[in-house]
C-alpha cells in the first residue's frame, strides 16, 4: 500500500488547480469554489509526478550548505570551512584556515548567516561594480548603464531593467571567476538587447567564447551557492 502524501490545501482567486513543490512540503492550490474532495482525487492522479519531483527536491538540499562549524560554503569556487575562535571583539575574517567567526561565545547559525551575508555583500558591491563598468566601458555603453545594484532573490542571478538597471544576487561571488565573469558578461549583454534572443546570445558569445559552460556551472552546482 502507497504511503499516504503529506500535503496542504490553499484556495485563491486562480482559475486553474495547481500543486506546488516547495521546501515547506506539498501543496494544492484550488480555485474557490472547487471542492476539497476534487482536489484528493486530483492529488492522486499526479501521484506518480509528486513523488519523482519530492525525490529531486530531496537530492537538491542534500546540497546546500548548513553552516555548522567545520562544514564548508564556496567562496569563488573553493569550498572555505566556518570556524570559531573566542576573542572579545567580534568579527568575521577569510583567512587561509577558512572563514573565522571570532566573538566572546560562538554565534548562533542566524548570527553566522547575517555576518556571512554581510560580508558577501560587500565584497560583491565592490567587486561586481567594478566588473560591470569595465565591461561597459569596454562596449561603450555607459550612457546605457544606469545603476548596479544588489538583491538576494531565490530565482535569479541576475537581472538588467528596461532603464539601465542591472541587478546581481550577491550569492554569486561563492561561484569560480569564470561564472561571475559570465553572468555580468550575460547581463550587460542585456544592455544591447533586452531579451534572449539568437542575437542576445551572439553578443554573449563575442565577450565570453565559453558561455554555456558557465551557464551550465550554474545550473548543476548553483544550490552549493544558496546557503543564505
Amino acid at each position: 500500500m502507497n504511503k499516504p502524501l503529506d500535503y496542504a490545501i490553499r484556495y485563491s482567486r486562480r482559475k486553474t488547480a495547481a500543486i506546488h513543490i516547495t521546501q515547506q512540503g506539498v501543496e494544492l492550490r484550488l480555485p474557490h469554489g472547487v471542492s476539497e474532495s476534487w482536489g484528493h482525487q486530483f492529488i492522486q492522479q499526479k501521484r506518480d509526478w509528486i513523488e519523482r519531483k519530492l525525490k529531486e527536491q530531496s537530492r537538491y538540499t542534500q546540497h546546500i550548505p548548513n553552516l555548522e562549524w567545520g562544514s564548508t560554503i564556496l567562496w569563488h569556487g573553493q569550498p572555505v570551512p566556518l570556524t570559531y575562535q573566542p576573542a572579545t571583539q567580534a568579527s568575521l575574517k577569510l583567512t587561509p584556515h577558512g572563514f573565522v567567526f571570532s566573538a566572546k561565545t560562538e554565534p548562533n547559525k542566524e548570527i553566522r548567516k547575517k555576518w556571512l551575508a554581510d560580508f558577501f555583500k560587500q565584497e560583491a558591491r565592490n567587486y561586481l561594480t567594478s566588473l560591470t563598468n569595465e565591461k561597459v566601458a569596454a562596449l561603450n555603453l555607459q550612457d546605457q548603464l544606469k545603476a548596479v545594484r544588489l538583491r538576494y532573490t531565490k530565482s535569479k542571478w541576475g537581472h538588467c531593467s528596461s532603464v539601465g538597471n542591472i541587478q546581481y544576487n550577491w550569492l554569486i561571488m561563492g561561484a569560480p571567476f569564470e561564472v561571475i565573469d559570465y553572468l555580468v558578461c550575460h547581463e550587460v549583454s542585456h544592455l544591447i538587447h533586452l531579451n534572449h534572443s539568437p542575437a542576445f546570445w551572439q553578443q554573449v558569445a563575442k565577450i565570453c567564447p565559453d558561455y554555456k559552460k558557465h551557464q551550465a556551472w550554474l545550473k548543476q552546482e548553483g544550490v552549493r551557492l544558496a546557503w543564505f
